[in-house]
């Protein structure tokens, strides 16, 4: 997917950062609707219902712990075959790797259920733990600029973070959001895709929401 500013949305691993209002949902939504036609593997993970236009139903945590467990299963499966026959997940057959969206990240992790919410964290490890073997990729949105309650564990195998809403080089959000031990500058700018390739690090210049 490529914002109107050009910036293009990778499938790997994201975090993507915003208080209500900065645009998580619209890009999100882009997003899911461009993957869906292209005919990618897409599930959905959310609590509220927001996509049922995807066809897809609200979760409780207890039923997005057991999605998540079989879906980790699978790449296990995968993971297997692929070691199996020496080589690429691109050469397996018929298989197309998931693009994993969990929306609202922070309910799941900080819900009572703790046993799910230990299951979810469990399963989501696994599932990072494999994105450059099968290809798996975990978007995961939350409207906190640190990562809010993502285990650090996960957060350093986020190979992008988008942080939407109007930033400075001064904010405190910043003083937490790093991948690993590499920290890179922050320019003024709405927002960033921070990597963990220098070359690679992007500002938005204006809200990718609206339009000139």
């Amino acid at each position: 997917m490529i914002l109107e500013n050009k910036i293009e949305l990778e499938k790997v691993n994201t975090l993507i950062c915003g208080k209500p209002g900065s645009g998580k949902g619209f890009i999100l939504k882009k997003w899911i609707t461009e993957l869906n036609k292209n005919g990618e593997n897409v599930t959905i993970i959310n609590p509220y219902g927001e996509y049922s236009q995807f066809v897809y139903d609200a979760m409780d945590p207890k039923t997005a712990s057991e999605v998540l467990t079989n879906l980790a299963n699978k790449q296990f499966d995968v993971a297997k075959e692929i070691n199996r026959q020496k080589c690429s997940y691109n050469n397996l057959k018929d298989y197309k790797p998931p693009i994993i969206v969990i929306d609202s990240i922070d309910y799941y992790m900080e819900h009572p259920d703790y046993k799910s919410c230990d299951n979810i964290k469990t399963a989501l490890y696994s599932l990072s733990s494999m994105s450059t073997l099968t290809g798996v990729a975990l978007i995961l949105v939350t409207q906190r600029g640190n990562g809010g309650s993502v285990p650090t564990v996960i957060m350093n195998r986020m190979e992008n973070i988008m942080l939407l809403g109007p930033v400075s080089p001064n904010d405190e959000i910043f003083e937490n959001l790093f991948l690993g031990n590499i920290r890179l500058p922050i320019q003024e700018g709405y927002g960033i895709i921070q990597t963990r390739y220098p070359d690679r690090v992007c500002i938005f210049k204006k809200d990718p929401t609206k339009k000139d």
